[in-house]
């Protein structure tokens, strides 16, 4: 059915109404179940008549129960229904209160309930960047109307399903509910956030299992208190889109509540391997979104717990991507707290750096392997289109101390996957590989040198001047 946004703010009571009537008729006929069956209980009645007077009073008994139970379910899918309308119908007070707020140099709009448009301003007067503001304005206004009618259309169907059933109809195929966004736990503030991130590299909302992990990660927001709401440093690269693929997301973490920092405490994640956990739970996350065709590499706040101060470390990110979708993330943070040479640490080495590769594979899964440094903690997990997580590697360090960054790096996960990246090629000429005579031959069952050069990597920049990722695919010497 088609409906605008003034009907759909309107739901919230009357599906209410509903489940509250389905509740008390749930509640009417299986004590009526219950009154019929207490009547055969005590039945003393001999004979065909009696036996046929019961058989009946246990149908009736067995019709109020099946009613009983529609009628539950219904009230159970209604309340279910109540509670999206009501989102949905927060999201349209959200969107209103957004178009009437002129904040950052935006026109106040108007939002036409009943037509579901923007009603956009006369931009004849404006300057170029005061009509330039209007009109993204505008298309974002457009997109969360979208969206919000698109959850209503979700709502419409399922509440339809659960009153089929519940009225003892057939039951139609039920339509997927729209994704939700990760980790907001009802704050709106966050999701809207989340929805503005989205927008801003894509320029739509995010609708998508896919899309609201990117999203996610997108966010320039910190949450945890302890952040006084200090920025996270994101940067991020387009590469060639993989349907199908999913998302990837991979998170060094400190599983510890504390992290020394020299003679200074620094605050750890303080969690265990999690595929839920959001990209603000880590020190260093990288999501690779081969549905929408993004790489998103994040550095979160560093917290100093002795006074309490916050700041952002800035990380190096490379990647290069093949052909069949072969992604190479080359990575190198630090910890800005570190004592003396804070984020120089990452020239010595002494930081969180590696290398690592993934494969998409033909069963919709993923490979991964590379080198990465032995503290902090590392996971990576595959989330498919629709949403479902796959753990494919976690490791805790073997000494759960910062300063286990000063031992070597070592492989983790597939460790054939890392030479699959490289070109193989015969070694340039130089000295050492120069007959010792002009056109000297190559003795009979010599051999030239072969070396493998690693690909080019591209490093990856702010959202709004995000780098196209070239497409390389190595070089291999035919066998």
């Amino acid at each position: 059915m088609s409906m605008t946004l003034a009907q759909l703010r309107m739901w919230p009571p009357e599906i209410k109404e509903v489940s509250d009537a389905a509740t008390l008729r749930a509640k009417t006929s299986r004590e009526a179940a219950a009154n019929v069956q207490s009547i055969i209980d005590i039945s003393t009645w001999e004979g065909s008549a009696g036996d046929a007077s019961r058989d009946a009073m246990k149908r009736s008994a067995t019709k109020f129960e099946r009613a009983g139970l529609q009628a539950l379910a219904l009230a159970a899918g209604a309340s279910q229904a109540h509670q999206e309308a009501q989102r949905v119908a927060t999201m349209i007070d959200n969107l209103t209160a957004d178009a009437h707020s002129s904040v950052n140099g935006e026109p106040a709009m108007d939002v036409d309930l009943t037509s579901n448009r923007v009603i956009a301003p006369n931009v004849a007067y404006m300057t170029e960047d005061a009509a330039a503001k209007a009109a993204q304005k505008l298309a974002r206004l457009q997109g969360e109307i979208d969206t919000a009618l698109a959850a209503g259309e979700a709502v419409d169907s399922d509440l339809a399903r659960v009153i089929e059933y519940g009225t003892g109809g057939n039951v139609p195929p039920r339509d997927p509910w729209p994704a939700e966004p990760l980790g907001t736990n009802g704050s709106f503030e966050r999701e809207q956030n989340q929805r503005n991130a989205f927008n801003s590299m894509f320029g739509r909302q995010p609708t998508s299992p896919s899309d609201w992990r990117t999203a996610a990660a997108l966010d320039p927001h910190s949450y945890l208190p302890l952040t006084k709401g200090r920025a996270p440093n994101i940067v991020v690269g387009k590469i060639e889109k993989v349907p199908g693929a999913g998302v990837v997301q991979t998170n060094a973490f400190i599983d510890t509540e504390t992290a020394p920092a020299g003679i200074l405490t620094n605050a750890g994640d303080n969690r265990g391997f999690d595929p839920a956990a959001m990209p603000d739970r880590s020190r260093v996350s990288f999501v690779i979104d081969y549905e929408n065709g993004v790489v998103v590499a994040r550095q979160n706040p560093s917290i100093k717990l002795d006074d309490g101060s916050v700041m952002t470390g800035h990380p190096d990110i490379s990647v290069g991507q093949e052909s069949n979708g072969n992604v190479h993330i080359n990575f190198n943070a630090a910890d800005p707290f570190t004592p003396i040479l804070g984020e120089n640490t990452k020239a010595l080495g002494v930081s969180v750096d590696g290398d690592l590769f993934y494969q998409p594979t033909d069963d919709g899964g993923i490979r991964v392997g590379g080198t990465t440094s032995a503290y902090p903690a590392w996971e990576v997990n595959h989330y498919t289109p629709e949403g479902a997580a796959t753990p494919v590697l976690q490791e805790m360090p073997l000494i759960d101390h910062p300063l286990y960054l000063a031992a070597p790096g070592h492989s983790i996960g597939d460790t054939r996957l890392p030479y699959e990246f490289n070109n193989v090629i015969l070694a340039p000429p130089g000295p050492a590989a120069l007959p010792s005579t002009p056109m000297e031959p190559t003795p009979v069952g010599g051999i030239p040198p072969i070396v493998a050069v690693p690909l080019p990597t591209t490093q990856l920049g702010p959202v709004l001047s995000a780098p196209t990722i070239p497409v390389v695919d190595p070089v291999i010497l035919p066998k």
